[in-house]
């Protein structure tokens, strides 16, 4: 079971200017879960995740303490998804992202399981370091034939009960001390976003996957000053801190409980 902070849901959902009865829907839970959720009431950690996923964000983002000290809450939740085009506009959008198959593959799901990876894997970039796809920049046509492959792999593998599940969640970056006006205003008001793909033979319609350390970076780093230096030394891609919200005025002022990792980004 996990605790989360009311305060913290509702000014999420009134930011993405959601009702409870939007967040409810787009999770398949209940309004009054989602109200009760609002008033503090303690929920279990998948229905949590599921919140999440519905605002865009992590479920650690959401949590105020675990009941259990070692509990983890770091999770996104995942929805199966059957539209090439909703998987398509998705991955355009998205910054990084994770492809795994838990499949077992056989002589009959081998063919459109490694056809729909290498279309997925060519739609993202599963390191900050890799040059983003231009998805969202290919011809109308290009698109299309993209959207009814993945349409395609999809109905095929569902047929024999795999299924692909999708889900994402946001992060700001807040460059490092000495950036340009200009990169601070992106910063604070563009959301990078992270989504995580899972191929599974399972007929549930969700299902939750741990946000592990890939995507986190080290944070003894800033406890050395001289460590910290090194991470703005010239010659060096510029790195990026990520925050759940939109980052404070400065770096320095940030808590530590705010910082998700530190990743070197491509230079623009």
């Amino acid at each position: 079971m996990t605790t989360l902070d009311p305060e913290k849901l509702r000014r999420l959902r009134h930011d993405r200017g959601l009702s409870q009865e939007d967040v409810a829907a787009s999770c398949g839970l209940s309004r009054k879960t989602v109200q009760r959720m609002e008033s503090g009431q303690v929920v279990q950690a998948s229905t949590l995740a599921f919140v999440a996923a519905a605002l865009g964000v992590a479920v650690a983002d959401l949590a105020e303490r675990a009941t259990e000290p070692d509990a983890d809450i770091d999770h996104v939740g995942l929805r199966r998804v059957s539209s090439g085009k909703h998987v398509f506009q998705q991955l355009a959008q998205t910054s990084v992202g994770r492809l795994e198959c838990d499949v077992d593959a056989d002589r009959q799901s081998i063919e459109p399981i490694s056809r729909l990876v290498a279309t997925l894997q060519g739609l993202i970039r599963e390191s900050w370091d890799l040059p983003r796809p231009v998805a969202a920049d290919l011809p109308m046509i290009e698109r299309l034939k993209i959207t009814a492959a993945l349409n395609d792999d999809l109905h095929l593998l569902q047929a024999q009960g795999i299924g692909l599940y999708m889900g994402h969640y946001y992060r700001y970056a807040a460059p490092p001390a000495g950036a340009s006006a200009r990169s601070w205003e992106t910063a604070k008001q563009t959301p990078l976003v992270i989504t995580r793909l899972h191929l599974a033979r399972c007929k549930r319609e969700r299902m939750t996957v741990r946000i592990d350390s890939e995507w986190r970076g080290a944070p003894e780093a800033f406890s050395d000053p001289a460590r910290r230096d090194d991470l703005f030394s010239d010659g060096q891609e510029p790195t990026v801190f990520l925050f759940p919200t939109p980052p404070l005025p400065g770096v320095q002022e940030a808590p530590d409980s705010f910082i998700d990792g530190v990743y070197g980004v491509v230079r623009p």
